[in-house]
């Protein structure tokens, strides 16, 4: 398998092709960002799925801050009005990443398989998080 890096720039590449002014694709759900402005925006997040492979983001819920980077993702679970901002965004390096939508339909029958003892210790988890992109769900971006 390749290692992340390889991996951030195949997808970095394919953003740079395929990414439109709109975000928007011929996939349901996925959106291609790139972006050279730093503009501060206000709006509400569904449910999604956010992996930037270059640059970085700042994104506001109330006082809470979480900023993430190329190699990073953001995971949002609920309907959340945020404000945020790309970081070093400029015209000559501009911000990527891409985003795909957690649709709970299609979530929650997948839940339920999980047995009840699994969640029996989980201590509560905030609707908004960051954490460092594997090489796995890097991989299935690829390809993707």
């Amino acid at each position: 398998m390749r290692d992340a890096a390889d991996l951030i720039a195949e997808i970095r590449s394919l953003i740079s092709v395929h990414a439109r002014p709109d975000v928007r694709t011929q996939v349901d759900g996925l959106a291609l960002a790139k972006t050279g402005s730093a503009v501060l925006e206000y709006g509400l997040t569904e449910p999604l799925l956010v992996v930037l492979v270059q640059g970085g983001k700042r994104i506001l819920l109330g006082d809470n801050v979480f900023e993430y980077r190329a190699g990073q993702c953001l995971v949002v679970t609920a309907n959340l009005p945020i404000t945020g901002n790309f970081l070093e965004a400029t015209p000559e390096f501009p911000a990527m990443g891409l985003s795909i939508a957690l649709r709970s339909a299609v979530i929650a029958p997948l839940l339920r398989e999980i047995p009840p003892e699994r969640w029996k210790d989980t201590p509560p988890q905030p609707a908004i998080a960051t954490c460092d992109t594997d090489v796995d769900l890097l991989d299935a971006l690829a390809r993707m």
